[in-house]
């Protein structure tokens, strides 16, 4: 009888042999049927899993439970050789496992069962007489999801059994052990087979036999045999100028997360392949020769060196990796990764090192990145004499930088000796991209530091493999991409350089530009051209006194027209208004003393305004029937020619007044620019200093005050700029003029110049106020010592970022 739940249950088939008690757990809407139009259904799909109804329930089975017999061999059909006997074979499939019934097939060049088996995408677990077998799709799903989301195969495994009996996954048998042990065989065939779609690599003496599994980056210059694809001395001819191209570009780190547990390993584990990491037994042969000692920094405490505390390594037996990689294009270079013991000793590097040199022998361009370069780099060519002397001429012409972000924990010194943002000839690279590699590789640490030692090289180099394969194929976009924005920013910065010579004047920078780039050291200091000198910073008082001092020339050059100083007269009031507004805002504002003062300004410039009035009724009598008195002096509106109602200058008068106002607005625009660039260097030594001097409490306020006065001084020269703007357009100036062009809050910045490179600064050019627009006569006092340094590395900056006319490196 049909189930009131299931009304199609039990009915007759549409074959007419037997009744629907049958369907697919794995297909999409598919209605009960009798066994046999089932098994038809389903000849192709041996691995659904079925589900038949008992009465009460549909229950979960595999096909072997309803007569699916499994032939191997005659497309699907009996063999006519093979016996009625059939075995028992327990299939992992990516939907459970499923207890199959298996005829094999005994012709004669059948071959034996477990090669029938891999001929019908079936991975026998064991040789003779397998009774478990792993389904192609599935070993492929395990290595691509562990390769993107490091899960183990304790919990694939435990996965796959819930999938099979979610109730009691103990009565599914348990695969754990020949599924990790085929995975292994599984993935030597893999990172085989894909070496084997991509170029081979060299077999040279100083690599064991192995390394032309990895997969090398494509960009980079490539050893062939031993012999690199471009000659060496074609190179040194090159390298006259663009010297990047030909560059070999490494990158050193230490990772202490792909760590390795002291545990009782398997004695007959072996590596089946041998890819990024080298022979064990050729690195401890190799440690037993050298003292292992790890060097004291004496630049910055970095955490890959001095703060390497012994006591988090004292259950393992490997406390990390220290690799080699491309910095560039971010890849794993091959028998490049070795092994540490207690910490980063310099011998596991210059190991790793040398396994990365391999074919590079003489190379004269190699640019090497390392967190700890300014300790490392001292005696590298006195280590390398001594235990690798086939790379020290490579090692003694190589140059070590520190990557970007790290050189920021180095000392003063170290870092214009040695980081990425002061280093000729390495265009933006900043070799930090090899940790990017670790931050994708550190969550399969709490698996691979339980594994034996063979199972857990095999397990990160495929790791490392799958991280190349995937940057390989996204290699192309990348650097057309880049291509794309590098010639965007190089026209860019080109043509922001030569306007700010000319800004600047070509006879003050002539000078400039002959500075070497080159850091020396003299006397136990650590002179470049990059790093700011110890000048005297201006006070503030002497800061604004200066630009009120230009300000107030703005009405000496028409002191001689009276129309014309009743305009200058009226923008001077205007810029006092502004002032005293700003100034009325302030925090300290409300204090007895400050608030004083402000209204006995407010008393003045009332006084000053009203006088002012007199006039403006002589030259403007139509301006006064709409001018409205404010309670406060800074408030009310003076109604300039610029700001009269559009019908108001029909008179010649005022067409006067318009020519005065326009040439007056044009000079406080100029000024306005001038006293912008003067308060923003101002203000990027107060913060260069604050950094100095700014401990405790009290010295910490002030410093404050101060930073917040300039702020105030640059607020204060951007409205005034705006406002002559403003003034200008409504006088008829077109809107697009390029010799007053509109001051964007972005515009309103400089490139740090008074302190150290900040990160990110090298896609900033630059704004336009510093290379185009006019330019205000500077005075005398900008003329002095400390002017003149933060303009000589303004420029300097600019020169090696459109990189013309800098001295190579020689």
């Amino acid at each position: 009888m049909a189930s009131e739940s299931h009304p199609n249950v039990c009915e007759p088939c549409a074959c007419g042999e037997g009744r629907r008690t049958t369907r697919c757990k794995d297909c999409f809407n598919h209605k009960p049927s009798c066994d046999a139009c089932f098994l038809r259904v389903h000849e192709l799909n041996p691995f659904h899993f079925a589900e038949r109804w008992n009465g009460r329930y549909f229950e979960k089975m595999s096909q072997a439970a309803i007569g699916r017999v499994i032939y191997l061999g005659h497309d699907g059909l009996p063999c006519p050789s093979a016996g009625p006997n059939d075995l028992h074979l327990d299939v992992v499939a990516l939907n459970g496992v499923h207890g199959c019934r298996v005829r094999y097939c005994a012709c004669t060049k059948s071959g034996k069962h477990w090669e029938q088996l891999l001929q019908h995408d079936l991975f026998p677990a064991t040789l003779p007489k397998p009774a478990t077998a792993f389904a192609f799709p599935l070993l492929k799903a395990f290595d691509l999801l562990s390769s993107i989301s490091k899960s183990s195969a304790m919990d694939y495994v435990s996965t796959l059994r819930r999938l099979t009996n979610n109730a009691f996954a103990d009565d599914t048998p348990d695969f754990y052990k020949s599924f990790r042990r085929i995975m292994r065989v599984w993935r030597t065939i893999q990172i085989k087979k894909r070496a084997g779609v991509f170029h081979g690599m060299h077999d040279g003496t100083d690599k064991p036999p192995g390394h032309e599994l990895c997969l090398r980056c494509p960009a980079c210059p490539q050893p062939v045999s031993g012999v690199l694809q471009c000659p060496v001395e074609s190179i040194t001819i090159r390298l006259s100028r663009p010297r990047h191209k030909y560059t070999l570009f490494l990158s050193i780190d230490g990772n202490f997360k792909q760590q390795l547990k002291i545990k009782n390993c398997d004695p007959d584990d072996i590596e089946l392949f041998i890819a990024f990491f080298s022979k064990r037994e050729n690195v401890e042969a190799y440690i037993k020769l050298t003292s292992g000692d790890v060097e004291k920094s004496t630049c910055a405490n970095l955490k890959a060196n001095n703060l390497q505390s012994q006591l988090k390594f004292i259950s393992m037996v490997v406390s990390g990796v220290v690799s080699c990689k491309c910095s560039r294009h971010d890849m794993y270079m091959p028998g490049a990764t070795i092994d540490l013991k207690k910490g980063e000793s310099f011998a596991y590097t210059d190991f790793a090192l040398n396994q990365a040199l391999s074919g590079f022998e003489n190379y004269p361009e190699i640019v090497c990145s390392y967190d700890i370069a300014c300790q490392y780099s001292k005696k590298v060519q006195a280590r390398f004499r001594t235990h690798f002397p086939s790379h020290e001429k490579t090692v003694s012409i190589m140059r070590f930088h520190v990557p970007k972000l790290h050189g920021h924990g180095h000392s003063e010194d170290c870092r214009y000796l040695f980081s990425f943002d002061y280093a000729p000839n390495v265009g933006r690279t900043h070799g930090e991209r090899i940790e990017s590699g670790w931050a994708e590789g550190n969550l399969a640490g709490p698996s691979t530091r339980e594994m034996n030692a063979g199972h857990r090289h095999e397990t990160l180099s495929c790791f490392y493999n799958e991280w190349n394969f995937q940057q390989t194929v996204k290699l192309a976009e990348f650097l057309a991409r880049k291509l794309v924005e590098a010639r965007w920013q190089s026209a860019v910065k080109a043509k922001h350089f030569k306007k700010l010579t000319a800004a600047m004047g070509h006879e003050r920078t002539k000078e400039w530009k002959q500075l070497s780039t080159e850091p020396v050291v003299q006397d136990g200091e650590v002179k470049s051209v990059y790093r700011v000198k110890d000048v005297k910073v201006p006070s503030m008082d002497s800061i604004e006194a200066r630009l009120d001092e230009a300000s107030s020339n703005i009405q000496a050059a028409c002191a001689s027209s009276k129309p014309a100083k009743f305009v200058a007269t009226g923008l001077k009031l205007e810029e006092r208004q502004f002032k005293l507004s700003a100034r009325a805002k302030r925090d300290d504002a409300k204090l007895k003393r400050v608030a004083a003062d402000i209204e006995a300004e407010r008393l003045k410039l009332r006084t000053e305004i009203d006088a002012w009035r007199k006039d403006q009724a002589l030259y403007m009598p139509d301006a006064l029937k709409i001018a409205v008195e404010c309670s406060r002096a800074e408030d009310e509106r003076l109604i300039l020619p610029s700001h009269a109602p559009t019908k108001k200058g029909d008179t010649p008068l005022f067409t006067y007044l318009e020519q005065f106002e326009t040439d007056l607005r044009k000079g406080q625009a100029e000024d306005a620019l001038s006293g912008l660039r003067l308060a923003l260097k101002y203000k990027d030594s107060l913060l260069k200093d604050r950094k100095q001097i700014a401990y405790g409490n009290r010295n910490r306020t002030r410093a404050a005050v101060l930073i917040e006065r300039a702020e105030d001084l640059v607020r204060r020269r951007t409205a005034a700029y705006r406002r002559a703007r403003d003034a200008l357009t409504t006088l008829g100036m077109a809107e697009d003029d390029a010799s007053f062009p509109v001051l964007a809050d972005e515009h309103v910045v400089l490139k740090v110049v008074y302190g150290a490179k900040k990160l990110g600064s090298g896609k900033y050019t630059g704004s336009w106020i510093w290379d185009e627009g006019p330019r205000g006569i500077l005075s005398d006092a900008e003329e002095d010592e400390w002017e003149e340094e933060g303009a000589s590395r303004h420029h300097v900056f600019s020169n090696a970022d459109a990189d013309l006319d800098v001295q190579e490196t020689k």
